[in-house]
């Protein structure tokens, strides 16, 4: 997100939402060994609807969101290794990596940036 928010304009504003950990049914289906993320959901998770709010807020958040991560409905630093060359160096890949599997699958997207 932080390299697709260097190839775009303030509209739309881009914003990375982080709703934390919270209880769902979305692993309901899940193999035996998620037994131990359901006990830790008991104990940790936060509930779909606090979770919700982050994403509400990063929805409806102006330009000075723009490139930057929410979490618990505020802007936040980012992980102090994401602005080190490493880091920038794995954004740029990862950015140049999947946007090479959106063109695989909708040749000329890329233009849309």
């Amino acid at each position: 997100m932080r390299e697709l928010v260097k190839h775009t304009e303030k509209v739309p504003v881009i914003t990375m939402v982080n709703p934390g950990f919270c209880k769902s049914e979305l692993g309901r289906d899940g193999a035996p060994f998620l037994t131990a993320a359901k006990v830790l959901r008991l104990f940790l998770a936060r509930s779909t609807e606090v979770g919700s709010r982050t994403l509400l807020a990063g929805a409806c958040a102006g330009e000075g969101s723009h490139g930057m991560y929410m979490s618990d409905c505020k802007n936040q630093e980012v992980a102090p290794w994401i602005e080190t060359e490493d880091g920038a160096r794995v954004q740029k890949k990862v950015y140049e990596q999947t946007l090479a599997v959106l063109e695989r699958i909708e040749p000329g997207i890329s233009r849309n940036i």
